[in-house]
């Protein structure tokens, strides 16, 4: 299921995104997305912590739903997220990270 915007649509991960993730993750993308934490990541870290997520979603223990950002064309820009989702609270926190600097200024992550 996409979810459709007016420059970009919001579409369920897949390879694309992942193998752009670690470019995006050490780039100035990722100590934006992060919130100024800037830590390195290897490739082999990000598959580990990737493939930990999968295992936690199969077991039903992933607290998160996350897309890939792309543009009308297809191609990958970015992610978001819905993380930390307490249903008691009705709260859940909304992360956005706009890979591309090209797109950066420009309503995407808005969109």
């Amino acid at each position: 299921m996409n979810l459709e915007g007016i420059l970009v649509d919001l579409v369920p991960l897949n390879k694309n995104f992942r193998d752009l993730e670690h470019k995006w993750r050490n780039s100035l993308a990722g100590w934006w997305a992060s919130g100024g934490e800037h830590h390195i990541m290897t490739r082999d870290q990000l598959a580990r912590q990737l493939q930990g997520w999968a295992e936690a979603k199969e077991s039903g223990h992933a607290n998160g739903v996350p897309f890939g950002v792309q543009l009308k064309d297809g191609t990958p820009i970015g992610g978001m997220s819905i993380n930390f989702i307490m249903p008691v609270h009705r709260l859940a926190m909304l992360g956005a990270k706009i890979g591309e600097s090209d797109y950066w200024g420009g309503g995407y992550g808005t969109d």
